[in-house]
């Protein structure tokens, strides 16, 4: 009860001051094209290639670390390293 509370009063003062916020928003902005013009001319990238980038890199380290971690599994699927082979390929037994 409490926290809606709470929360419907955080909405509210949101709603009350966002013109406030983006007029220093505004503000912000111009003092930093004023103090560095050369920053608006750069080219911005698309969000799509930061998201596309994003993926793939999860991707790539999850076929990672699934690569590193199979030879480590027993056939049961518990945590296990392979024993070592000897010279001749069969046991010291």
């Amino acid at each position: 009860m409490v926290s809606t509370g709470g929360v419907v009063a955080l909405a509210f003062q949101r709603a009350s001051h966002a013109a406030q916020r983006r007029r220093r928003a505004r503000w912000i902005l111009a003092k930093a094209l004023w103090s560095h013009p050369e920053r608006s001319l750069q080219e911005r990238r698309p969000f799509w290639f930061d998201a596309a980038r994003s993926a793939m890199l999860a991707a790539l380290t999850s076929v990672v670390s699934w690569a590193f971690r199979r030879p480590f599994r027993n056939v049961d699927g518990r945590a296990m390293p392979r024993p070592l082979l000897t010279e001749t390929g069969g046991d010291t037994n």
